[in-house]
């Protein structure tokens, strides 16, 4: 965020130190330097030049304060920091000192650690140019033996955060939402080319939670066991924890990852406000888990039944969130489960969009022989399907208003210029293009979702760079709000502020690891911009490929993959470095009693040597797995069939959880006589 200064050597002591426990108040240490309380450093950021001195409360808030080149020479330079009182749950006594020692002209990374937890960082956390600390107190900065301070430049605000993540919403839906186009998009940012990396609910979702990581990055995979649910992500440094010990305030409203009703009444950890659909089935009799957790989970409340409509419950609070963050800067995630099935329309809107049909693009498209297997034997049930996106659309309708209920309700407030929104879904849905039906797969309908961000009341544009929409609003977040968070995307503010980078990226992978928990859809690909045109790659686990010119051939009609094999050869090269691992082997052949049998596992991806076990299940009598090679064989000794899970585990490890990748594949071994 911050350029490099080259600057000459000078022998000065820089003293940071927290003062006292309360809030506000100007007091101690700055002498005629001191900042006004109208210019409390409240999430603001000052360029404050050498030799600088300055005092200012700080009211429970994060702060930034950019220095040039700190130097030190004759003796160390020292940051301390003896006294920080707790934040919200978080401890935040500073354990410890930073020294420079000369001839240092820069301090790269040094991070004060809070007794017992690390991994929090709420302490003071210097960077080459930038201190940060959290706490409730006074902050003074001060050069040994000069108070004279000198502050320059505006402040800066940190912005709010509403996140608006719909479910199974296809990106050409946007015209049933008129008050959405008006309240965001005309005032905002539509971005036409905005994909998911896995088109299936579970793993988008654990993507955005996690920061922004790959789906092998987070080990959520799918919607179920064993490769995914709610049960395989690691919720102990997700962004809404990270926002929440920047001094954030957070509230999640909706659907969390799939799998949620299994788990319990559990609030997972960085939620001032969580409220969550609790496997809901009915949109106007439902349950909901409802809490507040800090750095760790918290056991929550069950809530209902509940007589009402879903959507609407949860603009309500929504609502109400915004009334409970004072003067903090907050976090809303609302996750509707509009317009995913059984996509039930609110009182009013049940007879809207009577005519509609849809029968667009490459709906029953007539000639599949040059698509993979299971595209050429699928059935599609017109009539069922036809009702259906009709009742998506009219789900939207509540949706719809309550977007421009929060829209309203922060203009009211003066806080719309403070806040940026997001709006996306968590994948699309094929409406019988290609005889599909759901999700999951790698054609457009699918991975291409909704993006519209607005931050201020600016003129409606589209911007057509090539977007990961789970990953990089994830990223967005973190830029705006100056989190030290890694993520696998990109931020979107230079695009927002009409700046793009010359670098932005120019590939995507896209990938479904694992469609089905019993007889997975095993693929990966690639969205890449390539000689002015944007092409989709796509290789299954059963050696079928296509390749798509989404610029000559936007509804992929017509399978390039034979054609064109130096490019699928180029881009099949690039996809395999980036894919993360996974079993390609989907059944096993029948054994028979008394006969040798031999299956060898195959995968892609992954970094050898690979580990096999078997997670869950026992094998055949007489029949073993090579925990090296992956082999099973043997001779089977009785007749019967078996269930066993075989999970592989690579060496490199997720960015995001830090275990080595690894999946798993549910097998039925049948032994016959």
């Amino acid at each position: 965020m911050f350029a490099r200064h080259e600057r000459g050597l000078v022998a000065w002591t820089l003293a940071v130190w927290v003062l006292s426990a309360g809030c506000g108040g100007g007091g101690g240490g700055g002498g005629g330097g001191e900042l006004p309380i109208d210019q409390q450093l409240r999430g603001r950021l000052f360029q404050v030049q050498d030799g600088a001195a300055l005092s200012a409360a700080l009211d429970a808030e994060p702060c930034d304060l950019t220095f040039g080149a700190l130097t030190a020479t004759g003796g160390p330079l020292t940051v301390v920091a003896p006294g920080v009182s707790g934040l919200d749950g978080f401890p935040a006594r500073v354990e410890g000192e930073v020294t420079i020692e000369p001839p240092s002209l820069l301090v790269e990374t040094s991070t004060f650690d809070a007794g017992g937890h690390p991994d929090l960082q709420p302490g003071l956390t210097v960077h080459w140019t930038r201190l940060r600390t959290m706490a409730r107190g006074e902050l003074v900065l001060q050069r040994e033996g000069d108070p004279r301070s000198f502050v320059s430049g505006a402040p800066r605000k940190r912005p709010s955060f509403v996140v608006i993540l719909t479910d199974d919403q296809r990106w050409d839906t946007l015209y049933a939402m008129p008050l959405t186009l008006q309240g965001l998009a005309a005032r905002g940012i539509q971005f036409s080319n905005a994909f998911v990396t896995t088109p299936v609910c579970a793993p988008s979702r654990a993507c955005l939670l996690s920061g922004g990581f790959l789906a092998h990055d987070t080990g959520v995979l799918t919607n179920g066991a064993p490769n995914g649910s709610v049960v395989a992500f690691d919720d102990s440094h997700t962004i809404a924890l990270a926002l929440r010990r920047a001094g954030y305030h957070t509230g999640f409203f909706g659907k969390y990852i799939n799998g949620y009703v299994g788990v319990g009444p559990y609030v997972p950890p960085g939620w001032n406000e969580f409220v969550a659909d609790r496997g809901t089935t009915s949109w106007t009799e439902f349950t909901l888990i409802q809490g507040e957790s800090n750095a760790t989970s918290a056991q929550g409340e069950l809530v209902g039944p509940i007589d009402g409509y879903l959507t609407d419950y949860h603009a309500a609070k929504t609502l109400e969130f915004l009334d409970q963050h004072g003067d903090r800067p907050f976090f809303l995630l609302f996750a509707p489960n509009a317009p995913h099935g059984p996509a039930t329309p609110a009182p009013g809107d049940e007879d809207l969009f009577p005519g509609y049909v849809y029968r667009e693009r490459a709906f029953l498209e007539p000639d599949v022989s040059d698509k993979p297997a299971y595209v050429q034997n699928a059935a599609y049930n017109v009539g069922v399907e036809d009702e259906f996106h009709r009742d998506q659309l009219r789900s939207l309708q509540a949706l719809d208003r309550a977007v421009a209920g929060l829209v309203s309700a922060l203009e009211q407030r003066g806080q719309l210029s403070d806040t940026v929104f997001l709006f996306t879904s968590d994948n699309g849905l094929q409406w019988g293009e290609h005889r599909l039906e759901g999700k999951g797969v790698p054609y457009d309908e699918s991975v291409r979702v909704p993006l519209i961000a607005m931050w201020g009341d600016g003129a409606a544009r589209t911007d057509d760079h090539l977007i990961a929409a789970n990953l990089d609003i994830a990223a967005t977040v973190i830029d705006l709000a100056a989190l030290d968070a890694p993520t696998d995307g990109q931020s979107l503010a230079p695009l927002i502020a009409g700046t793009p980078p010359s670098d932005w990226r120019k590939e995507l992978l896209i990938e479904s690891p694992a469609l089905g928990s019993n007889r997975p859809l095993l693929w990966s690909g690639l969205v890449a911009e390539r000689g002015g045109r944007t092409w989709k790659y796509a290789e299954y686990g059963t050696g079928e490929r296509e390749l798509y010119d989404l610029l000559g051939d936007p509804f992929e009609e017509e399978n390039s993959a034979a054609a064109l094999p130096a490019l699928v050869n180029q881009l099949g090269a690039l996809h395999a470095t980036l894919r993360g691992l996974a079993i390609t082997t989907e059944s096993a052949p029948p054994a028979s009693v008394g006969l040798a049998y031999s299956l060898q596992l195959e995968t892609w991806g992954g970094v050898p040597p690979l580990a096999w076990s078997v997670e869950q299940g026992t094998l055949p009598d007489g029949l073993t797995l090579d925990p090296a090679t992956g082999l099973i064989s043997g001779v089977p000794t009785d007749e019967g069939t078996s269930m066993v899970t075989v999970r592989v585990a690579g060496q490199a490890l997720g960015r995001y959880t830090g275990e080595p990748q690894s999946f798993a594949v549910e097998l039925e071994l049948v032994v016959e006589p």
